[in-house]
């Protein structure tokens, strides 16, 4: 049963290119003031370099119902975890990605509790890195001033 859900995935975005899943996530950064949208789309050309195949990889938000498709808090987000980089510092990028992006204060916090507590459970004892970029340059573009 358990090897039958494994293979159950969702895969909203398979029939999407990677250039028409880069282009709508470049779309959710219009009206952001521009500091940010900088930051967010240096983030998204990252993501889009590394080791990992956003149209396969790229499940939506994991548990929540996103009102963007795709949403680009929980891209960054599932990039950052599928690649080895989640933990707590991914999950406050996350937190101020929602925040960016216009989410709620309110939901924001509640996801962000949600992914907090996940890490905490479960996915603090694996370790899968093979990223090509490094969690301290991604932040590095967040934090930059």
């Amino acid at each position: 049963m358990l090897m039958l859900l494994k293979n159950l995935k969702m895969l909203p975005y398979k029939n999407y290119t990677n250039v028409e899943m880069y282009d709508l996530l470049i779309l959710q950064t219009r009206g952001i003031e521009i500091m940010k949208q900088i930051k967010l789309r240096k983030l998204i050309g990252l993501a889009f370099a590394d080791n990992w195949s956003p149209v396969n990889d790229f499940d939506g938000c994991t548990v929540v119902q996103d009102d963007n498709h795709p949403s680009l808090s929980c891209f960054i987000h599932d990039w950052l975890w599928i690649t080895g980089k989640g933990g707590k510092a991914s999950n406050k990028l996350f937190y101020d990605l929602m925040l960016a992006t216009g989410v709620s204060k309110g939901m924001a916090l509640t996801r962000y509790y949600g992914v907090q507590i996940a890490w905490y459970l479960v996915y603090r004892f694996k370790s899968r890195s093979y990223s090509r970029i490094k969690l301290d340059e991604v932040m590095e573009i967040w934090n930059f001033k």
